[in-house]
């Protein structure tokens, strides 16, 4: 099934800096929620005040009587508590606290959707900063993150950590012929990148766009170049990284990227020691590409702006991140029960 997924751009940007999911059902309540489409995490988290009666969340939990679950509108919450960290660099990281909850979800808005199994989210009531301990939201104009990369090893849908959950697409019934994954099409044709826009959620201006097919067959992988994917070294999760060679001007170096819908924009290349120790922007106009092993060739020229791309040693973050803009000029697709990435021009 093909969903409509949102983009946003912030006032006074040309360019798009948020993909976003809606989720209009959750349990038995309509909603209107929109959350962030993002390729470098998995797993859902919501904002509870979303959806949540406000005076069952507390800066300590949501409110649960000394029982060990409640249940609203047909929404299970759990007393499990965890966290999610997100953040591309250790002074950016934000940790989110809640406590797992478990409901259908329709994902998608009127004109397409469908609906999951009862299946586990983490149901959030507070965020830091962790470098300064300052309060902070999931994201300033949406209400939740969708995590729909594919790392998992467990393919239960009773959890007891966020670690084990999996994206929103690995809790639908597919048909014969049909895998679980995803495929994400290029954006760039769908918006005008002259006009910028006015807001409606927050400072954002979201446009609709039918750019998401849920499901995956062979005949559709085909036209990609495939990234296989490897248990991470800490044996628990299939890697989301892509392995291959960075070259900027005339410096080539070995490196894993990370193609995340969830970063706004720009890049951030993790680059070895030996060539230097300092956090370093590109100049404007600097040529750079990303050729994987398996031969996908991905290249740009650094601005100032979509494509402001940020150098930092090795020793202070493990790998590169390539955000939103990759995705304007190129499809992705992650197929779940094969465990690959497929990244296609266009």
């Amino acid at each position: 099934m093909t969903l409509n997924l949102l983009f946003g751009y912030k006032i006074n940007n040309l360019y798009p800096t948020r993909l976003a999911l809606p989720i209009s059902k959750i349990g038995n309540q309509s909603v209107n929620i929109k959350t962030v489409f993002d390729t470098g995490s998995e797993g859902l988290i919501l904002t509870a005040q979303s959806f949540i009666p406000s005076n069952l969340i507390t800066p300590d939990g949501i409110s649960m009587n000394g029982k060990d679950q409640i249940d609203i509108n047909g929404i299970t919450i759990t007393s499990h508590r965890d966290s999610a960290t997100y953040g591309d660099t250790p002074s950016a990281e934000r940790v989110y606290y809640g406590q797992i909850a478990y409901g259908s979800i329709v994902i998608g808005d009127a004109s397409a959707n469908l609906t999951t199994r009862p299946m586990p989210f983490l149901l959030i009531y507070k965020g830091i900063v962790k470098a300064t301990g300052k309060a902070t939201t999931v994201d300033p104009n949406l209400d939740g993150i969708c995590g729909v990369e594919a790392q998992s090893l467990s393919t239960q849908d009773i959890v007891t950590s966020r670690r084990d959950m999996r994206s929103p697409f690995a809790y639908i019934n597919f048909g014969n012929g049909v895998s679980p994954g995803f495929k994400l099409r290029s954006y760039s044709n769908f918006y005008d990148s002259t006009v910028p826009g006015q807001a409606t959620a927050g400072n954002l201006q979201l446009n609709s766009a039918a750019l998401l097919q849920v499901g995956v067959t062979n005949n559709m992988e085909q036209d990609f170049i495939i990234q296989q994917k490897h248990i991470a070294t800490s044996g628990l999760v299939f890697s989301p990284f892509v392995n291959g060679k960075f070259t900027i001007d005339d410096q080539t170096f070995n490196g894993e990227m990370l193609f995340d819908s969830g970063t706004p924009q720009g890049v951030i290349i993790s680059f070895p020691e030996n060539l230097g120790n300092q956090t370093q922007l590109l100049d404007d106009q600097t040529n750079v590409s990303f050729i994987s092993n398996e031969g996908y060739n991905y290249s740009y020229i650094a601005d100032r702006g979509a494509q402001s791309t940020k150098m930092i040693p090795a020793a202070k973050i493990e790998r590169s991140i390539i955000g939103l803009p990759f995705f304007a000029y190129n499809s992705f697709l992650i197929d779940y029960a094969n465990h690959f990435i497929g990244l296609r021009a266009r």
